[in-house]
């Protein structure tokens, strides 16, 4: 929840540092609740949006496939690689 005080410092930091890095770049943020649902929700949203098309998917927080598991991050992760969207996560 970016309303929640907490997340909202992290969310800044990353437009700040995503657009430093590419300034010419379109920066599209997405939200989910924050639960391994929500998670998952969340890169099928961005792999799925067909009006932003992102090429690269940065996930700064969240769950790894230790706490999720693969078996549930393997189908929303397959359909990015599929279309070409490269996605970085941070564990």
């Amino acid at each position: 929840d970016p309303t929640d005080g907490y997340a909202s410092p992290e969310v800044m930091l990353d437009i700040y540092c995503t657009a430093s890095i590419i300034p010419s770049g379109k920066t599209v943020m997405y939200f989910a609740p924050n639960s391994f649902q929500g998670f998952i929700d969340c890169i099928t949203s961005a792999t799925n949006d067909n009006v932003n098309n992102p090429s690269v998917i940065s996930i700064s927080w969240g769950y790894g496939e230790h706490s999720i598991g693969a078996d549930l991050l393997a189908a929303p992760l397959q359909k990015a690689a599929l279309k070409g969207i490269t996605v970085c996560a941070v564990t």
